[in-house]
């Protein structure tokens, strides 16, 4: 009776008045905030929410136009509590309370890191407590030390997504340098690494957009209500984004581990990396890469994967950035929050990551298999844009229902092959890969057969390129 009334209320507006279109997030009108109770009591309180179905929303691309996502993530990736029993329904009645014990810690996070030296020195020897004092009791020792680390994020913050205006605003740059600052200290064998700052902002850009500004024209009036405002309440957009980003980087902290001994130093050591950065040989990253390109690969298309290691294509080169960024830079921001969903809900380890890379690399085999080393590197370097990514998502998924092939021998690469410097920016475009656009070929749910891999061109216009081009653009910023 109650799903009924909130459908009647909704039904009421127009679909511009519903969708919050705006790419700028903020806090959504009274009619979006409509759609988003109508959601939170479908996905999380109906008859039938439970956790099984909530990921089988996510991978089947249910959920694309939510605007409850954000409260997806926290149950996907623990930050709010699911039932030990995998059907029994989502105990959403306790995650105010949850949620409450997490923002005051980071409450005290904030206070315990976030230390005046001047008003914490009033009360100290001022032989003890000054600048110049070397005394490890000083809290301007805390702050000297703390200095090096934040002038490493801040670099990083500064750079963050610029073509996006909201990156820019003085309490976002703030609150990520917080969450970030935070999270290295609190996580001294991991500390900061470049790259964990986009991440970061993929959280708080969906954290703002779907926050709501409880006021008093703007108060919940009923107990669904009551829930959906406190989970998504503006004031804890960076408490909340804390506890996202955490548990997130419990999931990938192993791809910003340069080699297998880092994540067993137990003091921090602040030094600027890239992400483009080559990890050691012996780094779980690398070891995941090789995985990834020279075996997985190899089980659906064994010519390409022995290709590729014939030119030497070290497969950290590029994986490297798509498995630390979570494909941050291969699709634009809005595309993302749609793969996002399916990775975090398909199983609690990111095992579709994976697969995503192998259904990317076989996407455009054509272009690959050329014989050019850097014509090869500099295809994978900047990937291109597509019409609707949840095509690898498909891709993906069907590659792990298929009955895997022969595992062929991989091909040993050429010793002491010296490849150029490679200059993206100076090497020729190759040729785009060939994609069939046929009305409902490439994104209907049933997947056509390995065969079909090597995807055919319909005839286009004349002004056409060639290529699936996304609404929003290429994220590409190699």
């Amino acid at each position: 009776e109650r799903d009924s009334r909130v459908m009647e209320e909704v039904e009421i507006t127009t679909t511009e008045q519903v969708e919050i279109e705006d790419e700028t997030p903020g806090t959504p009108s009274v009619s979006g905030i409509a759609k988003q109770r109508l959601e939170y009591w479908r996905i999380f309180c109906a008859d039938g929410a439970t956790l099984p179905n909530l990921r089988k929303k996510t991978v089947n691309g249910d959920l694309k136009f939510t605007t409850v996502r954000s409260i997806v993530w926290k149950v996907l990736l623990g930050v709010l509590s699911s039932p030990a029993e995998p059907l029994s329904p989502l105990p959403h009645q306790n995650w105010i309370a949850e949620m409450k014990s997490k923002r005051d810690a980071y409450a005290k996070l904030l206070d315990q890191y976030f230390v005046d030296p001047h008003a914490a020195s009033r009360h100290l020897d001022p032989n003890v407590s000054n600048p110049l004092s070397l005394d490890e009791e000083s809290p301007w020792q805390q702050f000297f030390a703390n200095a090096d680390l934040e002038k490493l994020i801040n670099q990083d913050i500064e750079r963050t997504y610029p073509e996006h205006e909201f990156f820019e605003k003085p309490e976002v740059v703030e609150a990520m340098r917080r969450i970030l600052f935070i999270y290295a200290k609190e996580q001294p064998q991991v500390s900061y690494k470049q790259g964990m700052h986009e991440l970061l902002a993929t959280i708080i850009f969906l954290l703002h957009r779907e926050a709501i500004n409880i006021s008093k024209q703007n108060k919940p009036s009923e107990a669904g209500e009551v829930e959906l405002f406190d989970l998504l309440n503006s004031e804890f957009i960076e408490h909340d984004g804390y506890s996202l980003f955490f548990k997130l980087m419990e999931k990938v902290q192993g791809y910003f581990l340069f080699n297998k001994e880092e994540g067993k130093i137990q003091k921090s050591v602040f030094k600027e990396t890239s992400i483009f950065s080559e990890a050691d040989e012996s780094s779980p990253v690398v070891e995941k890469s090789r995985y990834i390109q020279n075996k997985l690969l190899s089980q659906f298309d064994s010519e390409l994967s022995n290709h590729l290691q014939k030119l030497g294509i070290a497969p950290q080169l590029y994986l490297l950035k798509w498995l630390r960024l979570l494909f941050g830079r291969e699709f634009h921001l809005e595309d993302l929050l749609i793969m996002w969903d399916a990775l975090f809900g398909y199983s609690n380890d990111l095992a579709l990551v994976d697969y995503v890379c192998v259904a990317m690399i076989l996407f455009i085999k054509e272009p690959l298999m050329e014989t050019e080393y850097t014509t090869v590197l500099r295809r994978l370097f900047k990937y291109p844009p597509v019409e609707d990514v949840f095509l690898f998502v498909e891709r993906a998924v069907a590659l792990i229902q298929r009955p895997r092939a022969t595992p062929v021998t991989p091909v040993t690469p050429v010793k002491n092959v010296t490849h150029p410097h490679v200059n993206v920016s100076q090497v020729n475009e190759p040729r785009s890969p060939q994609l069939e656009t046929k009305q409902g070929s490439i994104f209907q749910r049933t997947i056509p057969p390995a065969t079909s891999w090597k995807l055919k061109q319909k005839e286009r216009g004349p002004q056409s390129n060639g290529l699936l081009t996304s609404q929003h653009g290429p994220r590409n910023m190699a």
